[in-house]
């Protein structure tokens, strides 16, 4: 799979998606490639008055992409400092009808590219919650891929396949009657993947371990 434009973009540029999609038909990939297109989250009060949001699901419509992948902040903390927002949960929120509103428009491959996963799950307990529920608001609107991120680079291989165990093993031990079920209805359709950083020099020796605990369905690279 191949991934067009930046997290920080405010839209992709159709130009360059076409452009991509040439490319990789002329060197024989473009029956067995899956070009996304990456953008934040809406900020605006609704995903349709986001004009950010709306262009960019727009061009890739326009480009003939079905794919999107949506980063957001994977922490409460990182939500208050990157979106300055006093309810964390709000982010919550947007990051759900971001993928209703793509999947409306005709987006039907959806990825969640939470920044700083490894962070929220092995901190505390509200990092956790606040973790557990956008997963499920990004499943509930539509998104059936999450790509865990260690954004700063500096988890270790211990670490990250303790976080996966977790992942797969807390709804065991979820007891409350109405996000249980939701949280076990998403895992048994989401699909996982990993993206790590290097900073620490952890991320290859991160990867391997990483697929030895057979919780992961893709990498990137």
């Amino acid at each position: 799979q191949f991934e067009v434009g930046f997290a920080q973009s405010s839209a992709l540029g159709v130009d360059i998606s076409r452009a991509a999609a040439e490319f990789l038909a002329k060197i024989g990939m473009g029956d067995r490639a899956n070009l996304f297109a990456r953008t934040m989250h809406y900020k605006s009060a609704t995903p349709e008055s986001d004009e950010n949001l709306v262009k960019a699901v727009m061009e890739a419509v326009d480009a003939g992409m079905t794919s999107m992948t949506f980063v957001s902040k994977a922490t409460p903390r990182q939500t208050r400092e990157s979106f300055n927002l006093d309810t964390p949960e709000i982010h919550i929120d947007q990051v759900g009808k971001s993928f209703t509103y793509a999947r409306e428009q005709g987006i039907t491959d959806l990825t969640l590219d939470p920044e700083h996963s490894f962070e929220a799950m092995r901190g505390t307990i509200e990092d956790r919650e606040f973790f557990m529920k956008m997963c499920v608001a990004a499943y509930e609107g539509g998104c059936r891929k999450i790509v865990l991120c260690d954004t700063n680079g500096e988890t270790t291989p211990e670490e990250i396949k303790q976080s996966l165990l977790w992942l797969h093993s807390i709804g065991e031990k979820i007891t409350d009657p109405d996000f249980g079920p939701r949280w076990q209805k998403m895992m048994a359709e989401m699909q996982w993947g990993l993206h790590l950083h290097d900073d620490s020099t952890y991320a290859l020796a991160s990867t391997m371990g990483a697929i030895d605990t057979d919780r992961l369905d893709h990498v990137d690279m």
